[in-house]
């Protein structure tokens, strides 16, 4: 039984940095922004939690799945988040190629965080960090 549990174990293992050479090679070879943090994002977060899965076959223990779950969930809400602001302020900021995009939804519609306006701040005027200097 151990064998076959440090067995299945391994595949997790194999199976999760396979989906991790994936996305270093997406990394490489993808030529825009958005197509990079996606492949940063999506097969980095499955590679990890299938090798985090095998982990808890191999080990078998108590504190190892909590340590493992606990990871899970905090990448689970990390990797998605950070890859959508990354990809936002590139687009605000103009250093993403907004050419390749198909559907462009922020200058289509009603955002709420625009170019002109960043939490408050006329465009430009960024020296003051409270808000309070721009009430009226």
């Amino acid at each position: 039984m151990t064998e076959t549990l440090d067995l299945i174990g391994a595949l997790f293992i194999l199976a999760g940095s396979t989906f991790t050479l994936i996305a270093g090679i997406g990394l490489v070879r993808f030529n825009d922004l958005f197509s990079r943090t996606h492949a940063a994002a999506k097969p980095q977060m499955l590679g990890l939690m299938l090798m985090l899965v095998g982990l808890v076959f191999m080990e078998r223990t108590w504190a190892w799945f909590a340590i493992c779950t606990l990871v899970i969930a905090i990448q689970m809400v990390a990797a998605p988040v950070a890859s959508h602001l990354l990809g936002r302020a590139a687009y605000i900021t103009g250093l993403a190629e907004s050419e390749s995009l198909v559907l462009d939804e922020l200058k289509e519609g009603d955002s709420n965080v625009g170019a002109e306006e960043v939490q408050g701040v006329p465009d430009g005027d960024y020296s003051s960090s409270s808000s309070s200097s721009h009430a009226e």
